[in-house]
Order: structure tokens, then C-alpha cells, then sequence
């Protein structure tokens, strides 16, 4: 079905299909009902698919959930191989009721052509199948947070809270990113495990899922509020991180203090930690939302999850040192280690979008076509994709025009398939951005802020 195409048939009644086949048409009311594991439907290019059989088949694991009962075009496209797209039609149930789409699915063979020479590449590498480089980093990861947490937070050395945090945000940044997308293993076990990466480090892997799966990555810098948003209609809520205290985006409206915020934010971002901490701990078991992203029906192993981390991560960070060293020992650790990892998080995910040289799409005046993958390359950047070292540091997030583009690959595979994304951007004469070094970026990202604080929205003359 064409992007943007409307359907006039009243909700509910039959369609026909090539003339043969009798689809029923459903509303986004009804559609959003059927969002838990014993009752599954996705939304791929406004047809209507009931996967239920499928969920616990799926190679995948439980992200497929991350689709359940919304608009899910993206999430499946980049995701799943060309060959896969054939087999959901046995699923079909029905279409939707006037449907449309900010992005349009087919406007161009960007997509279609990028995917087959990077498929090409990853089974000519092999690279379907475990990374022991994976393995490897994590092995490191979590040997450096035993050895810097028994140092600061058992042995008292305050200094060592901070190499804990960075060690501790490396948990989230090149370990549960890829729990969270499935791409940290095939092994089924294994991917369980890794699925609730965020959860042990003290975030909610529910409410990233949301965040991050459902909301960022199909919806890359789109600007949007939880009043407009809609099962079939979100956007970015990472394009309006920090609001009204920061303006991230030329789509944000603009207060006077914003004029300083280049001076401030450096401030506010010490408290993002706990402050992601406490808005997990509301949005899974109070609102049942991240925002307007209303959850998939969680089940009573991600109940428990969420109690059984969040008591080990209030433990290990604060009780054990608390009963250990006085209140001027562990509270500036707890205060470095938390810190850090907020600034980990920022500095890291931020200079991929807001720099001077990607765009935020919004609701008016963007040109068609609205190809989903080049908005992707359009609003996203890299860094640094020759340095070993932020390659390896980064979790590939060095690789992110790739990433976004391919997010159920491994990261550690991201830089194999580099070559061939910039040279299809090049040939559909798309602006593949890299930034030279990691501080080229973060030069980049900080105009960007100062830029948006001082310059008031433009308003438009009819």
C-alpha cells in the first residue's frame, strides 16, 4: 500500500484486494488493544497483522513486543532482512482505516538497494552469528566496575567513583544498547538475559524500549508532544530532552533563559542520572507510559525485574557504602559515580542528532519524498569511524548513521558495513556527515546548543 493512501470504506468493513482476497478494515482504537504476547498485532505499511502464533517463535525474542498494537513500518523494515518481508502476508488480518504516514515507505530504492549490498556483505563476512568481540568487551566491562567499585565504594578511595561510572555507563553503552535492540546474541538465552541490560544498571529496560526502540529510532529528531502523538503518529521524545529548561531543536519554542543554556546545561546534566532513575520508577509502575508511548502489557517476570534491580542498584550504590564509610565518604562517591555516567550518557548519544549539521522534521514544511531511511542518514551523524579507540569506547555509537540505518546488527559489525553506507548516500546524493574526531562532534553539539538558546523561532508570514 503507498504511503499516504486513504482508505474511504467506513472501519470494520470488508475490502477486497486484488479481487480476490476480503480484508477488514480496523481503527487505531482496536488496534492498539492487541499489544501483549497471547495476542499480538502489528501495523507494517497499513496492512494489519495478527503475529500472536509467532511471538514466542520469534528469532528475535520479546522485541517484537516493542510493535505490538502500534504503528511498527519502521521497527520491521530496519530490523528484519528483504527476505523475511514475504512471509508476513500469511498474517494479514485486515488494513487500516485511513491510514496514512508522515514518512513514505516507498518513495525511493535508497532502502531496498542499501539493504541488499549490506546483506551481501554481512554473509560474505559471516557476521550473522556471535561476536566474541562482544563477548570479550563485556567480560572487561564488568571485571573494571567489580575492580573500580570494590575500590571506591567498598575500599573508600572517593577518587575511583569516577572511573566506576564511566565503567558503570560502558554497561549501558556497549552492553544493554545491544540487549535492548536483540542484536547482542542469537543465543535465545542469552538475549533473555541481555534484554534486561538496562534494568541492571538501574534503568528500566520497558521504559528504553519505548524511549529509545519505539520512539527514537522511527522517529529520528521529529519533533512532537504527548498531545499530538498517536499509535500511528509519534515522535522523537529525545528531540525534546530537557524541555522547557533546554531548547534542543529549532521546532521547540523559545523562552529567554534559554539564552544562557549553553552556560547551564553542563549543570542540569550532573542530575540526569537520578533523574531518569526516578522517572523509570513512575513510568513503569505508576503511569504504564514513557510520556505519550503507552506500554506493551508487561508481564509478572518484568514486574519483578524492575523491583529486584532497582532495590540491587539503591544497594550496591548507596546502602553498602553507607554502612561502610561515614556520610562524607559515600554520598560525594554516590554523587561522582551517578554524575558520571550522566555525562557518559549525554556526551555519548547527544553529538550523533543535535549538531549543526542534521535536521528535525516536523509536521509542515518538509519536502517530499519523505523516505524513511534518508531522513534517518539526514538527521543523524557520525565521528571519529577510523579511531579504534572510540569505535571500541563508543559501542560503535561512533557508527550511528549505520546503526539507525541497521539497528539489529551487532555493534562490533557496524564498521564493516561503513564503506558501503557512505558510498549509497554519496550515489542518491545524501550528506553522509562524519565528523573527523569525537571533539569535532562535541564542538558541534555545544554551537548547536548555544545556537538554539539565542536565536528566537522564526515566526512565519503567510
Amino acid at each position: 500500500m503507498p504511503s499516504g493512501s486513504t482508505v474511504t470504506a467506513p472501519a470494520g468493513a470488508p475490502v477486497v484486494v486484488d479481487g480476490e482476497k476480503k480484508l477488514t478494515k480496523f481503527s487505531w482504537d482496536e488496534i492498539s488493544k492487541h499489544n501483549k504476547e497471547t495476542d499480538c498485532w502489528l501495523v507494517v505499511k497499513g496492512n494489519v497483522y495478527d503475529v500472536t502464533t509467532w511471538v514466542n517463535k520469534h528469532p528475535g525474542g520479546r522485541i517484537i513486543l516493542n510493535g505490538a498494537g502500534r504503528e511498527s513500518t519502521a521497527m520491521f523494515m530496519s530490523y528484519h532482512p528483504q527476505k523475511v518481508y514475504p512471509m508476513l502476508s500469511k498474517y494479514q488480518i485486515g488494513i487500516v482505516d485511513n491510514y496514512s504516514s508522515y514518512y513514505q515507505w516507498d518513495a525511493t530504492d535508497f532502502y531496498p538497494v542499501l539493504k541488499s549490498r549490506v546483506e551481501k556483505k554481512i554473509s560474505e563476512l559471516n557476521l550473522t552469528g556471535e561476536s566474541p568481540v562482544l563477548y570479550f568487551k563485556t567480560f572487561l566491562v564488568l571485571v573494571s566496575w567489580m575492580f573500580f567499585y570494590y575500590l571506591s565504594m567498598i575500599s573508600g578511595h572517593i577518587w575511583a567513583a569516577i572511573p566506576l561510572g564511566v565503567v558503570h555507563a560502558q554497561i549501558g553503552i556497549n552492553i544493554a544498547h545491544d540487549g535492548a535492540h536483540g542484536s547482542y546474541s542469537k543465543n535465545k538465552t542469552i538475549k533473555k538475559i541481555m534484554h534486561y541490560g538496562m534494568d541492571y544498571m538501574g534503568g528500566c529496560s520497558v521504559v528504553w524500549q519505548h524511549q529509545h526502540n519505539v520512539g527514537h529510532h522511527p522517529n529520528c529528531n521529529k519533533h512532537g508532544n504527548g498531545q499530538h502523538a498517536s499509535k500511528h503518529d509519534n515522535y522523537d521524545p529525545d528531540a525534546s530532552s530537557g524541555a522547557p529548561w533546554v531548547r534542543i531543536t529549532p521546532n521547540q519554542p523559545w523562552r529567554p533563559f534559554h539564552h544562557y543554556q549553553h552556560i547551564y546545561i553542563w549543570f542540569l546534566t550532573l542530575l540526569m542520572g537520578m533523574k531518569w532513575f526516578a522517572n523509570d520508577i513512575r513510568a513503569f509502575f505508576f503511569r504504564r507510559k514513557y510520556l505519550s508511548f503507552e506500554f506493551y502489557q508487561t508481564n509478572n517476570t518484568d514486574w519483578w525485574v524492575q523491583v529486584c534491580t532497582k532495590i540491587a542498584f539503591l544497594t550496591y550504590a548507596m546502602f553498602i557504602p553507607a554502612s561502610l564509610h561515614p556520610f562524607s565518604v559515600w554520598f560525594p562517591m554516590f554523587l561522582l559515580m551517578t554524575s558520571t555516567v550522566s555525562y557518559m550518557f549525554v556526551l555519548m548519544f547527544s553529538v550523533n542528532h543535535l549538531t549543526e549539521n542534521t535536521v528535525y522534521p516536523n509536521e509542515s514544511d518538509f519536502p517530499e519524498p519523505r523516505d524513511w531511511a534518508m531522513y534517518q542518514v539526514r538527521t543523524t551523524s557520525n565521528f571519529a569511524t577510523n579511531s579504534l579507540f572510540w569505535t571500541w569506547f563508543s559501542g560503535s555509537l561512533n557508527h550511528q548513521i549505520e546503526h539507525h540505518l541497521f539497528p539489529g546488527l551487532t555493534h562490533t559489525y557496524l564498521p564493516y558495513i561503513q564503506p558501503i553506507v557512505k558510498q549509497t548516500c554519496l550515489e542518491y546524493n545524501l550528506p553522509y556527515k562524519d565528523f573527523p574526531s569525537y571533539w569535532d562532534a562535541f564542538a558541534s553539539y555545544y554551537y548547536h546548543i548555544k545556537k538554539w538558546g539565542q536565536t528566537p523561532p522564526v515566526k512565519k508570514t503567510k
